[in-house]
């Protein structure tokens, strides 16, 4: 089955060059074609009768080199990332495959957080879209603004210890504009704070990046 779904994109493209996030939408829920091609790229052989009708459409069997691209195509992967993920935690070894080859975004990201200054244009993009540019010290920051806003850290630690200080800030102070409760009977923060940006804007009109934006120009 997922053969024919393969076959079908190669009639359609002419290749089997299918994004690694690529997916179909079906009556039994979506259907990460791209993920299964690079899996068969992996692990079939081009010699077994699987391998060799997966040539028979194209299948490229060698796994392409390290792209170069530049800061801001890698930032625009980044932001897709943290879309996705909702954080900037990305594994060292994460790697995307595209048309312009192996995107090490994982070794990108760790590199960035090593030589970007978070006061630079660039690192302020990054922090932008809740990059964390010291573990330890922005958890440390984070628990000392839970203790002044009255916000039991540990029962919170799984949303908060994925998240940047200027994005706690920035939610929190939203979330004080707009005259809403931090935390919630419960005991529990706020829906938001576990928010991606374009879940953000879905629900309240305003993403991410446009709050933290407005976090660093009121330190400037």
């Amino acid at each position: 089955e997922m053969y024919e779904y393969a076959r079908t994109y190669y009639m359609e493209h002419g290749n089997l060059e299918v994004p690694y996030k690529f997916t179909i939408e079906s009556d039994q829920g979506p259907i990460r074609l791209g993920r299964w091609i690079a899996i068969q790229r992996q692990l079939c052989s081009p010699e077994s009768d699987r391998g060799k009708k997966l040539s028979q459409i194209g299948m490229r069997w060698n796994t392409r080199k390290k792209s170069k691209l530049s800061w801001e195509e890698m930032y625009a992967h980044a932001k897709e990332y943290y879309e996705e993920h909702g954080n900037l935690e990305v594994p060292q070894k994460y790697t995307i495959e595209s048309a312009q080859g192996l995107i090490h975004l994982g070794v990108w990201i760790a590199t960035q957080r090593q030589k970007c200054s978070p006061e630079s244009d660039h690192g302020k993009k990054l922090s932008q879209i809740g990059m964390i540019w010291n573990i330890k010290k922005n958890k440390e920051e984070i628990q000392s603004l839970c203790t002044e806003y009255g916000i039991d850290y540990q029962k919170n630690q799984s949303v908060l210890k994925r998240i940047s200080t200027q994005e706690f800030c920035s939610k929190v102070n939203y979330l004080l504009n707009q005259s809403e409760m931090i935390v919630n009977q419960d005991g529990r923060i706020h829906e938001i704070f576990s928010m991606s940006s374009s879940e953000m804007f879905e629900k309240y009109g305003i993403h991410l990046e446009e709050l933290i934006l407005y976090e660093i120009n009121k330190k400037i």
